[in-house]
């Protein structure tokens, strides 16, 4: 009996671990439901200054037609920025610009800036913050990598796009069959 209790506690945490995610550095963000993404400022911890842009182009470049969304040292803490409609699974591409050297760092992969390293952590479990959270490193060559030089929120977006994927309950409605299917074979 000791062990089916152990058996279904494990099942339990494997079905927890499925349905809470952690921060991913050099995260990316994408629309979780067709519908309006909106931006929030929660803050920032540089001494440059920072403005933050959505990427309109279809290549990685600053374009005047990307969206300004804020500044870090002009924008009031807990401001708030509808970017508009996007479609569910689409990919948002966000970069902030150092307007102090000049720098542009890019959401998702090293690959995408200048350094080759990730500016960005994304999270969409951060305790207090409503949506995905996401904090950039303003600094050529990771700076002091605390990812907290420009912090903002977007609602309607997740850190992976969306794919259908069996439910938590569902995992674990499968892992009780397998128990009691288990418990009846050595009865037998």
């Amino acid at each position: 009996m000791k062990r089916k209790i152990a058996l279904l506690a494990s099942l339990l945490g494997l079905t927890a671990t499925l349905s809470f995610g952690a921060p991913i550095l050099g995260g990316s963000l994408f629309v979780a439901n067709t519908g309006n993404v909106t931006a929030k400022f929660l803050g920032h911890s540089a001494a440059y200054t920072n403005d933050l842009y959505l990427d309109l182009g279809i290549a990685l470049a600053t374009d005047p037609a990307d969206i300004f969304i804020f500044r870090n040292h002009m924008t009031p803490i807990g401001s708030t920025f509808s970017l508009g409609n996007f479609t569910a699974g689409q990919e948002l591409v966000f970069y902030v610009k150092v307007i102090n050297t000049g720098d542009v760092w890019y959401t998702g992969p090293g690959s995408r800036n200048a350094d080759g390293l990730a500016h960005v952590v994304v999270d969409d479990n951060r305790t207090g913050v409503i949506g995905t959270y996401v904090g950039f490193e303003d600094v050529f060559g990771g700076g002091d990598r605390d990812y907290n030089d420009l912090e903002f929120s977007f609602t309607n977006t997740q850190s992976t796009p969306s794919v259908p994927e069996p439910s938590t309950l569902g995992l674990l409605g499968l892992g009780l069959m397998g128990l009691f299917t288990a418990m009846r074979r050595r009865r037998s």
